[in-house]
């Protein structure tokens, strides 16, 4: 099954973020819920272009159902044009928690950049 979450396309060099609601999944997060997501430009790719977690704010719980992924614009001032490629796991279980789920979102180069 695929489900579309809608969000823009992350312009390199600067802050990108999505808010993805699980509303209609069993997953909840309780308050003490930790994550991480590994950003690669290839979904089989070795090299990890960004790490998103729950200590440097990527991942963020809002609520029970609701998660916000952000990616700082240093994170991403170098990123060519392209794709890029994440998932979450949760990590405050054992074992750890795939939530199931990919985003691939459009990278673009900014015509601004290096203010």
């Amino acid at each position: 099954m695929s489900t579309k979450f809608k969000g823009k396309i992350i312009t390199a060099g600067y802050e990108w973020t999505i808010q993805l609601n699980f509303a209609d999944s069993a997953i909840t997060f309780p308050a003490n819920a930790t994550f991480v997501s590994q950003v690669r430009r290839d979904p089989n790719a070795d090299d990890v272009i960004a790490t998103l977690t729950t200590a440097n704010q990527g991942v963020v719980r809002v609520d029970e159902k609701t998660l916000n992924l952000r990616i700082s614009g240093e994170m991403s001032a170098n990123w060519p044009d392209r794709t890029a490629y994440l998932d979450v796991v949760r990590t405050d279980t054992t074992p750890d928690q795939h939530l199931g789920f990919q985003l691939r979102v459009p990278v673009r180069r900014a015509i601004t950049r290096g203010i």
